[in-house]
């Protein structure tokens, strides 16, 4: 009796951990787009530096002195897009960036 009460409770204990193990198996289909962070600008008074991070590391970053005059277009990182800046107010004090990535 001792040996049948023994195997009753053994296999109650096994059948929930084997409960528990299906639970936690399966497989996860992913439909959909994994994107990267964009690049990242500082602009200080005089110089707009840009910093890109793609495949775990950071691209080497492209630092551009802002004058008042001429705002070029700038390339960013391996060909990921562009930058242009334009001023919006006559006295060029305030300006707008617009950034397009490839």
């Amino acid at each position: 009796m001792n040996t049948c009460r023994l195997l009753v409770i053994v296999g109650v204990l096994f059948s929930w951990t084997m409960a528990s193990q299906a639970k936690s198996s399966g497989t996860i289909y992913f439909t959909g787009a994994v994107a990267e962070s964009p690049c990242s600008f500082t602009v200080s008074a005089t110089v707009l530096k840009t910093t890109c991070y793609r495949d775990g590391s950071y691209l080497q970053g492209q630092q551009r002195t802002l004058q008042n005059t001429d705002f070029a277009r700038g390339d960013l990182p391996q060909n990921l897009g562009y930058s242009d800046v334009t001023w919006v107010n006559q006295q060029q004090k305030l300006a707008m960036m617009t950034i397009t990535y490839n």
